[in-house]
């Protein structure tokens, strides 16, 4: 998460910030301007849905572009430094305590309470978002953004099985995988050149939650460095056993050691996935399609992408990816500058409403959906207008974009997808996902934990990517404990739990 700016010069620049003042960035009247990051803003203007529920609303909203992606929130700390700010914003959940602490963000509660219906319903019946949102004082500084409930999956090159003489079963082990991954070493490890089966993109622990080693909070107690279960607690023996496991695929040239080294790029991993020199990957959900429209039937007209079920866990029983539907980094916020805040909240609370729920999530009836039922269908598909290009206007409705933060509805998010998608989607998210909580935290917090995982956790990747590749013996763990905990592992923990026991009171 972006660092967030608390200088006392700071402070000084911002105190002359007073809801209700006019802002020369304002929309004209019944509008308002909207900055985020130039992908989402890309995106959001091109979507059909748009224009609907701006008239439905009566509320226009003037897209601003707040730059690329990697860089948009220390833009915008700079933004808020020179109060060169928009109406709503996207920052930040740090950045939209630090900033509305200091009077740049305006407290939407009020707002909402005398003004917003809908938003108010909805944090009256989902508490545990309610507190996300809300400061100890009552306040409310932003609205996060919530996503479908959805995760990576595992998937692999089902011509390449068939070749190998695999036939994946409705339930796999890790060890039921790694005979696999044995299998197509076996087959095509002397036909092809520098064939590893496995590999992928980013860290190469995507598989904890099958050991049981994932970061987790159990009994109130949190375990592991917490990151909504994309992480792992280092003190679990299951982590442990993780790690010979990975060990035991490397020595046998089972896994991609540039994957294991972090030498792959996203580019270099679909090459390999894309020519035959790995046949199986765990990534984002829509990777299988991805592969099938960007050059694999192209490269091979047998090519084709299977999806693995969830494996089992170590007990037998059936494996949940954990997955968090908040999103800390995309939260809406209003300057404390800006006289617009009841034409923000005016729109947001249409989105909110059953109405602005269907346009957003189904479109406009007669144009993108009908009736069926007494519910909506999708008239569009999403083979044609989910891959129009960016600069073309069209019906799309995928909600882990970043649009407005409004909820999320998983059954229209289910329908939404292209047919190898939802072969296997809904079911994979309904039956081997979970949902668990999101952490917030206080700037200090933030502050304390952003500074001790800057040592903490290269230096953990680095000393588990030498154990995997049998640099460090297993004999040596425990003394990569105690050096894990010397530089603070324990610590983040610590703040990981005091945040969690915050959201409780």
């Amino acid at each position: 998460m972006a660092a967030v700016a608390g200088s006392a010069a700071l402070l000084a620049a911002l105190a002359a910030c007073t809801p209700g003042a006019q802002d020369s960035n304002s929309s004209a009247s019944g509008g308002f301007s909207y900055r985020l990051a130039t992908q989402y803003q890309d995106w959001l203007k091109d979507l059909e849905w748009l224009p609907a529920a701006q008239k439905q609303s009566g509320v226009n909203v003037d897209l601003v572009d707040g730059g690329a992606n990697d860089s948009y929130y220390q833009k915008l700390d700079l933004a808020m430094t020179s109060g060169d700010v928009q109406d709503a914003v996207i920052s930040s959940y740090a950045q939209s305590q630090v900033y509305g602490g200091q009077g740049a963000f305006q407290d939407l509660a009020p707002l909402i309470k005398q003004d917003a219906p809908n938003i108010q319903k909805y944090l009256d019946s989902n508490p545990e978002y309610r507190k996300l949102v809300t400061n100890s004082k009552g306040q409310i500084f932003g609205l996060m953004a919530e996503q479908p409930k959805l995760s990576h999956v595992t998937f692999y090159r089902s011509d390449m099985y068939k070749a190998a003489g695999i036939t994946p079963a409705k339930s796999v082990s890790t060890q039921d995988f790694t005979d696999q991954l044995q299998k197509l070493k076996d087959f095509y490890g002397k036909k092809v050149g520098n064939y590893f089966p496995l590999s992928g993109r980013d860290s190469f622990l995507k598989f904890n939650y099958a050991f049981g080693a994932e970061d987790r909070i159990v009994d109130g107690k949190v375990q592991g460095e917490y990151e909504s279960g994309a992480g792992q607690d280092l003190y679990s023996p299951n982590f442990k056993k993780e790690i010979e496991w990975y060990r035991d695929l490397y020595s046998r040239g089972l896994i991609d050691p540039e994957w294991v080294n972090g030498s792959n790029t996203e580019d270099s991993w679909q090459e390999k996935m894309l020519t035959g020199k790995a046949s199986v990957a765990d990534d984002f959900f829509t990777r299988p399609q991805w592969f099938m429209q960007n050059g694999g039937p192209k490269n091979d007209p047998a090519y084709a992408i299977g999806v693995l079920p969830a494996f089992t866990t170590s007990d037998g029983q059936p494996g949940k990816r954990p997955t968090s539907i908040y999103q800390t980094n995309r939260v809406l916020a209003v300057s404390a500058k800006s006289n617009k805040a009841p034409q923000v909240l005016k729109f947001l609370d249409y989105l909110y409403s059953p109405e602005g729920q269907t346009t957003m999530h189904y479109g406009v009836e007669g144009q993108s959906y009908k009736i069926v039922n007494k519910k909506p269908q999708y008239t569009v598909d999403f083979t044609k207008e989910g891959n129009k290009p960016v600069g073309t206007p069209a019906w799309n409705f995928l909600q882990e974009r970043l649009t407005f933060p409004t909820p999320a509805d998983n059954n229209a998010y289910q329908q939404w997808m292209d047919p190898q998608t939802k072969s296997f989607a809904p079911e994979y998210f309904n039956n081997s996902v979970k949902v668990v909580p999101t952490l917030t935290y206080t700037a200090e917090q933030l502050d304390k934990r952003t500074s001790l995982k800057a040592t903490v956790d290269p230096f953990v990747t680095a000393q588990i990517a030498q154990f995997v590749q049998g640099k460090l013996g297993m004999d040596q763990w425990n003394s990569f404990l105690d050096q894990a905990t010397a530089k603070g592992y324990k610590d983040i923990v610590s703040i990981d739990q005091a945040a969690y026991e915050s959201l409780q009171k």
